[in-house]
């Protein structure tokens, strides 16, 4: 698997510099290993793999830009508050629950 995204990202940045070369100059460095530990430590789980070797090989963007169809690529930082915001508005979400000892 690791060795599919890193073909993909190849693909992506190979089409990138070819036909959208400003979109190939805003995707980020990798992201420190030790950033990607920290980032599961704080959410209390483990990245998928497949995220864990893109997030090494693009920490997100830059700068703001559509670099992909979907959506762009977040930072191990963004993920981070991505997931914040969520679980602030989360208690909002008719019957949800943040584990068992939690009232609906």
């Amino acid at each position: 698997m690791v060795r599919l995204i890193a073909e993909a990202w190849a693909r992506i940045e190979d089409w990138l510099a070819s036909h959208a070369p400003v979109s190939a100059a805003v995707l980020a460095p990798p992201a420190a290993p030790e950033v990607i530990t920290a980032a599961e430590a704080a959410l209390g789980l483990e990245f998928p793999r497949q995220l864990v070797e893109s997030l090494r090989r693009h920490d997100g963007l830059t700068e703001w830009a559509n670099v992909l169809p979907e959506s762009r690529p977040l930072a191990v930082a963004e993920i981070l508050e991505h997931h914040r915001i969520r679980m602030e508005i989360a208690p909002s979400v008719d019957g949800f629950s943040t584990g068992p000892d939690t009232e609906a």
